[in-house]
C-alpha cells in the first residue's frame, strides 16, 4: 500500500501536511537517498529522511469510546 510523501511525513507525527510540502520543496526530504518531490508515492518499506534523519510513521493509532450514562450532565 502505497502514500503520498506528504501524509507519510503528517502521520508519523513529524509536522503537518502543508509543512512536509515545504519541507519537500525545500529539498530537506529524501526517499532511499533520492530528493523527494511533491505527489511521490512510498511504502513502508522505503526510507525516508528529513534532514538526514530517518522518520517512520506511528505505529498504531489510539481510539478512545466513552459511553455517557443517561441524566449524566457535563
Amino acid at each position: 500500500m502505497s502514500t503520498r510523501i506528504n501524509k507519510y511525513i503528517a502521520e508519523s507525527g513529524y509536522c503537518s501536511r502543508r509543512k512536509a510540502d515545504q519541507l519537500i520543496a525545500d529539498n530537506r526530504v529524501k526517499i532511499n537517498g533520492k530528493q523527494a518531490k511533491n505527489g511521490d508515492q512510498v511504502s513502508a518499506t522505503d526510507k525516508i529522511t528529513i534532514d538526514n534523519n530517518p522518520i517512520k510513521p506511528l505505529a498504531t493509532k489510539i481510539y478512545i469510546a466513552f459511553h455517557k450514562p443517561f441524566g449524566a450532565i457535563t
